[in-house]
């Protein structure tokens, strides 16, 4: 190679400049084009922006674990949080369970006490209504008709 070609931006030998290059005017000897290269503005220039890229994907890289970290800081605290929140809704729900059971056992208890004195009323009642059966059959078997109306009378005005 001892030519470059600006037009076609590549270094190009003798046989290549009549076949590929004939209509080319930039073509310059390629000893004088990499002279100095190393220390060309176009070199230094290339160099100071890689090394600007790749500081600006080290930041990019970093801030992206940062914010992998972040979620996953996030998650933990969520977690954390749901838990805790559904403790105290247990504990909470418990409690209630409680009252409610309490309640209803008080309640239950109340009813039933309601219930057996209106029982034991009731068979009060019932005993009082079999003793005055008994004695309607028996003034009404034995008695005259005078004994049954007294009779009738005296349980009416005892009951």
């Amino acid at each position: 190679m001892t030519f470059y070609c600006s037009t076609h931006i590549e270094p190009c030998c003798v046989s290549c400049i009549s076949d590929k290059h004939k209509h080319c005017r930039e073509l310059v000897d390629l000893s004088e084009v990499t002279k100095g290269v190393k220390c060309s503005t176009e070199f230094l220039d290339l160099k100071e922006r890689v090394e600007d890229v790749s500081l600006i994907l080290e930041e990019l890289t970093q801030s992206k674990v940062d914010q992998k970290l972040n979620l996953q800081n996030m998650k933990q605290k969520i977690d954390y949080d749901v838990e805790r929140i559904r403790k105290a809704i247990n504990c909470h729900l418990d409690k209630l369970q409680n009252k409610f059971s309490e309640l209803l056992v008080d309640t239950e208890l109340q009813q039933r006490n309601i219930i057996d004195r209106l029982i034991e009323e009731l068979s009060e009642i019932q005993y009082s209504a079999a003793k005055i059966s008994d004695e309607l059959q028996i003034t009404e078997q034995h008695a005259s008709e005078f004994q049954t109306f007294l009779n009738i009378k005296k349980m009416v005005q005892r009951n």
